[in-house]
């Protein structure tokens, strides 16, 4: 039998969320120019009525554009690293490897199994601090398979050891654990890093856990 329960983590994945170094705005064509007066033409013998200039046409106003989408999240496979930076600082180094699917965890009496149609999906994340203070949490992840959030990651009695911790290292310093997660036998499952389920926020990065 498995079980799962999730608690909110805003301020755990918050610490973890990469704060990229403020770009200074641009805007195209610098200062306004201001359009200098027209001056009246002189007109030969004096009589005749100065002229005056002629009317400014007005342009027409710019048509507005669409906004630009967001670019989705960089895709990383299983075993390749991923450099996540803070303040435009490396901060710590991640890696999803180990990514199997399981239709049940123990044996005899103490066995763990999905719901019907589900299957468990594993994967052993190591984070490696490079820098101090650097956070990790099982809360930094969230599942999505065919593009639907997976609500939680599930606790299992017989599941894979050591699970994945929650705390703070020192610069250099390593920590690792399983992720398991219930999630429909068929489709293409990703696990996102920094997507945070509670404000609706994106990922900093996904890996691909099965592709259909």
């Amino acid at each position: 039998m498995s079980k799962g329960a999730f608690v909110p983590a805003g301020l755990l994945v918050a610490a973890l969320i990469v704060a990229a170094c403020a770009e200074p705005d641009v805007r195209p064509g610098g200062p306004e120019s201001s359009v200098p007066e027209a001056t009246p033409t002189e007109v030969a013998g004096g009589d005749a009525e100065p002229t005056a200039p002629p009317e400014a046409t007005p342009t027409s106003e710019p048509t507005p554009t669409a906004e630009p989408s967001p670019s989705a999240p960089p895709l990383f496979r299983p075993g390749e690293p991923a450099i996540v930076t803070r303040g435009g600082e490396d901060y710590l180094e991640i890696t999803v490897s180990k990514v199997s699917q399981k239709k049940k965890y123990g044996s005899g009496y103490s066995v763990d199994t999905p719901a019907k149609g589900n299957v468990y999906i594993e994967a052993y994340v190591t984070y490696t601090a490079l820098a101090d203070g650097a956070a990790y949490n099982p809360f930094d992840w969230q599942v999505f398979c065919n593009d639907t959030a997976v609500d939680r990651f599930t606790f299992v009695l017989s599941g894979p050891e050591p699970e994945l911790g929650s705390g703070t290292l020192p610069k250099g310093r390593k920590a690792a654990g399983w992720l398991v997660y219930e999630v429909p036998a068929k489709g293409r499952c990703v696990l996102s890093y920094g997507a945070n389920m509670f404000l609706g926020e994106g990922a900093i990065f996904e890996v691909l856990l099965r592709d259909s």
